[in-house]
């Protein structure tokens, strides 16, 4: 082929970046892998390459914030080294030549291929229920953080669990619970709007579609100030903030200390 193959291992679907985090972190991690140099090339070497936030945002249809979380993850992982230029960086996908190797996956015990087919159901049975019961105490998680939030006394039904399945498949829940903050800072989510109805309270006009929740996390101006100056303040000690801000700005930010 002109442009060269890939190669990725089965055990990719097992892998951090493919079953836990935001699906489009996979996709840009895809897509870097697949577009850095195969073999050497003008001023790269194999495994390296040149690209901008924009062109990632192109092609994965991932958002700028979606983009540079996924990098800064990559980053810590170890999986690739990135120097920033004055448009775009330079990037290197630091394990390119041992995972795309073919003789990596030759296996040099043939009898170990034919593994009992009952242990191997069994693996995969517990498996899916450890993982289902991590994403069930997630949903818990964020619906009792929006209820000691917003006052409200919401129970977890499977609409709720089926919007929020949805939505962890784009953000991860570090991003919902700020959502859930920026929003009660927002006047137009608070109540002042043509209708007066307070948005920031209801669970469905956020968890809906990834567009509102999108729309939250990317709120302006002294919003985000806000929360920087509520967080800083933190250091003043539960008592002094309490004094100074009051109970319910204090239960708003608490997970910061």
């Amino acid at each position: 082929m002109a442009n060269g193959a890939t190669i990725w291992a089965r055990k990719t679907i097992d892998s951090e970046i493919f079953y836990n985090k935001p699906d489009k972190w996979f996709k840009i991690w895809f897509y870097i892998v697949n577009t850095v140099n195969h073999k050497e090339h003008q001023s790269f070497n194999r495994s390296e390459g040149y690209m901008t936030n924009d062109q990632i945002c192109a092609a994965t249809k991932a958002t700028i914030d979606q983009t540079k979380k996924c990098l800064c993850y990559l980053r810590k992982m170890g999986m690739i080294r990135t120097t920033r230029s004055t448009r775009g960086f330079a990037i290197k996908v630091l394990a390119y030549n041992k995972y795309q190797d073919l003789n990596l996956y030759k296996s040099t015990a043939p009898g170990t291929r034919k593994a009992p087919e009952k242990h191997q159901r069994s693996t995969t049975i517990n498996k899916n229920e450890k993982n289902e019961k991590n994403e069930k105490n997630i949903y818990i998680e964020l619906l009792d953080y929006f209820n000691s939030l917003t006052g409200k006394k919401y129970r977890m039904t499977q609409a709720k669990a089926t919007m929020v399945k949805a939505r962890l498949k784009t953000f991860t829940p570090e991003d919902i619970k700020k959502a859930i903050r920026l929003r009660l800072n927002d006047p137009n989510a608070m109540g002042k709007n043509a209708s007066g109805k307070i948005w920031a309270y209801d669970w469905n006009s956020l968890f809906r579609n990834d567009e509102n929740m999108d729309r939250a996390l990317n709120l302006k101006g002294s919003f985000l100030k806000d929360e920087k100056f509520y967080i800083e303040e933190l250091k003043l000690g539960m008592a002094a903030f309490v004094k100074k801000h009051g109970d319910e700005k204090f239960a708003q930010y608490s997970e910061f200390i």
